[in-house]
């Protein structure tokens, strides 16, 4: 029986450049397998999320998405998936329009976030 992410994300480029933001790569390889990415960054502020990353051989950035510049050109990115990360940033404006100057225009971006309800 087929999954159906499976089936969503049968679309997927063949040149896919993904970039993940807060993980130490456990979800990445899972999405990253998913959507058939060729490359994948992982951008965090937490140097221990970082070297766990880069243990599973990752390309890393530690940056300050609040208040930093993403190190990436303009529509460098076709997913870009953001794993509990939203609900600890201090400048939220900021961060999202980061987000959407590095995301190709017709590029996917995933949430997650904590349910605190």
């Amino acid at each position: 029986m087929k999954n159906r992410l499976d089936d969503k994300m049968s679309y997927s480029i063949p040149e896919i450049h993904q970039l993940i933001l807060r993980t130490t790569g456990e979800l990445t390889i899972e999405v990253a397998k998913a959507v058939k990415a060729k490359e994948v960054r992982i951008v965090d502020i937490d140097h221990y999320a970082l070297a766990k990353a880069d243990e599973r051989r990752f390309h890393t950035y530690a940056l300050d998405a609040s208040s930093n510049h993403f190190p990436y050109s303009n529509n460098y990115f076709d997913t870009i998936t953001l794993v509990e990360t939203i609900e600890h940033l201090q400048n939220l404006g900021h961060y999202l329009i980061e987000i959407k100057r590095i995301l190709k225009p017709q590029g996917c971006l995933m949430v997650t976030t904590l349910n605190i309800a």
